[in-house]
């Protein structure tokens, strides 16, 4: 008598789909921690980046008695900083703004010439802060703008989230960080850091 030998290879249907299903709920619950995880790491980056330019600031403000005069280009990069660029984690380029005034014409005009909205940590709300007080404030500022030094091309605007700013405010300071625009999921933002208090 001769008994088959029933060969089971392989897994059934439903097998398969049970294990596609675990994937997908673990997929789902792996995806957003990654996302916050990649924009924290993105602010940690802008954090380092903003230390590295502030000594490099300085340096420049200690060998020559003055803030440097060109908006942050990577000559400057390069001086001061091993591997450092001008783009940002976070989308656009560095500049650095000095508080200096250049000839437009017959008037003075400040490099400094833009406002920004300032959180206040009290009151939870945002409030407009002037060009002249921006000025009036800081002797040099780090802006991160979506065009290179000496171009005024749009390439790249800097996105930040709302979890990100909070980030940033709690490590450089709330009353360090200034928005062209308080809306975050508005397309275009600029971001103003300031670097030396005057």
């Amino acid at each position: 008598m001769i008994h088959k030998i029933k060969n089971k290879k392989g897994f059934t249907l439903v097998e398969l789909l049970v294990v596609i299903a675990i994937i997908g709920i673990l997929a789902v619950l792996a995806v957003p921690s990654l996302f916050k995880s990649i924009g924290k790491a993105k602010i940690s980056d802008v954090e380092a980046d903003y230390s590295a330019i502030k000594s490099a600031v300085l340096a420049e403000y200690v060998e020559n008695g003055q803030l440097p005069y060109e908006i942050a280009n990577q000559s400057f990069i390069d001086k001061y900083i091993d591997g450092g660029s001008t783009k940002t984690p976070l989308g656009g380029y560095y500049h650095i703004v000095p508080d200096y005034t250049y000839k437009s014409g017959e008037q003075d005009k400040p490099y400094i010439n833009f406002g920004g909205w300032e959180y206040d940590k009290e009151s939870k709300e945002f409030k407009y802060i002037e060009p002249g007080e921006l000025q009036n404030k800081f002797k040099a500022i780090l802006a991160l703008r979506p065009y290179k030094a000496n171009s005024n091309e749009i390439e790249e605007h800097s996105k930040l989230t709302e979890s990100q700013f909070h980030q940033l405010g709690r490590d450089l300071g709330y009353q360090n960080i200034f928005l062209s625009n308080k809306d975050f999921k508005k397309y275009g933002m600029e971001i103003y850091l300031g670097l030396i208090d005057k």
